[in-house]
């Protein structure tokens, strides 16, 4: 995935559009998106079937399982 290539752990946003020939591209990476409710990353995460308190919740508990 693009955001692991760049260094981006736990939480982030790809943001791509598909061209013409159903070919997929990168538009943005994100590494610290908007987490409010009703911003893109809590969007995509319902489009995924996952509600904003379990999107909360992994991302709480992968930051928690991280080495300091």
């Amino acid at each position: 995935m693009a955001g692991e290539h760049l260094n981006c752990h736990d939480y982030y946003r790809v943001d791509y559009r598909v061209d013409s020939k159903n070919r997929p591209y990168v538009i943005e990476v994100n590494p610290n998106p908007d987490i409010s409710e009703d911003a893109g990353l809590a969007k995509m995460a319902r489009q995924a079937g996952m509600s904003y308190a379990q999107l909360i919740d992994a991302i709480v508990r992968s930051a928690r399982s991280k080495k300091v």
